[in-house]
């Protein structure tokens, strides 16, 4: 059950759906703050599985229905920014906001920096996000990373963070090791990153 809050602001950062970073509006009776697109997705989910258990119920008890109801089978969706494409199987895993963040500085950075640049990162962040070798928590922790990165490769000299930048590239290196395919891409990415990191 979910109940509608008004979107709230603690000091001057606002309340965010914690699946996909808009504002929330709604917060579950765990707790956890969603917005309106996540909490239609949420109620769409929970009846689509109630009226298919309903809809096997009825089969399983009768010997022919006189009624044929079809089942609510949610399609197979990606969610697709100007650069790179979210599977809806992973945006529970993942922080969208943080993946929409990436795909914006992708666009930035093609259109007034460095068109090889963002095609290597876009590359890599897709490979990512596509990796059946991945877990969850890696996963989101990679683009998590990246997301800042790619905040780093947008901000003014003064405001990069060289040190913390050292600190993601070591983490990302480290979380790939045993994925051969990602780590051949973050090595050819890497490079590139340092030089306009520095």
């Amino acid at each position: 059950m979910a109940r509608k809050t008004a979107p709230a602001s603690i000091g001057a950062h606002m309340i965010t759906c914690q699946e996909c970073g808009k504002p929330a509006m709604y917060q579950l009776s765990n707790g956890a703050l969603i917005c309106l697109e996540c909490i239609d997705r949420f109620q769409f989910e929970q009846n689509a599985a109630m009226i298919n258990f309903l809809l096997g119920e009825v089969e399983s008890s009768t010997e022919w229905s006189p009624l044929e109801i079809p089942k609510l089978v949610r399609r197979h969706q990606l969610v697709t920014f100007n650069n790179i494409r979210v599977d809806h199987s992973i945006v529970g895993a993942i922080n969208t906001g943080q993946a929409q963040a990436i795909d914006v500085g992708l666009s930035y950075v093609k259109q007034n920096g460095d068109p090889a640049l963002s095609e290597l990162f876009q590359e890599f962040a897709q490979a990512v996000l596509d990796s059946r070798e991945l877990d969850q928590a890696a996963r989101k922790a990679i683009i998590e990373q990246l997301s800042f990165l790619i905040s780093q490769l947008l901000a003014k000299p003064e405001q990069k963070r060289t040190a913390i930048v050292d600190a993601v590239f070591k983490n990302i290196k480290e979380a790939l090791l045993a994925f051969s395919g990602l780590v051949t891409l973050w090595e050819k990415l890497e490079p590139f990153l340092r030089q306009v990191l520095r």
